[in-house]
């Protein structure tokens, strides 16, 4: 059997959380497409809830914990227990 967790948070829930947030500056995307490009690469693809802290490395699934990601950055993206080091990545 299969350790893939269904995540119930939404990418609507990621956008809206993190849209009043984060410096936009920082991202390689304007929120207006934050729903359709990679928060990495900018790259324009199908995306994937991605946790900033992993889940096996106890956090849970929700919107401060998730961005959104190409299959390619994630996973590139950093493995490990430091949210600053992740958005650093970013």
């Amino acid at each position: 059997m299969s350790d893939k967790r269904i995540l119930k948070t939404t990418v609507d829930q990621i956008v809206t959380y993190w849209a009043t947030k984060v410096d936009k500056s920082t991202l390689s995307i304007d929120f207006s497409e934050a729903h359709e490009r990679c928060w990495h690469c900018g790259y324009k693809t199908k995306l994937e809830r991605c946790h900033i802290v992993p889940h096996s490395l106890g956090r849970q699934d929700a919107p401060e914990n998730l961005v959104l990601l190409c299959r390619l950055c994630h996973a590139e993206g950093p493995n490990i227990s430091d949210p600053d080091f992740f958005w650093d990545w970013l």
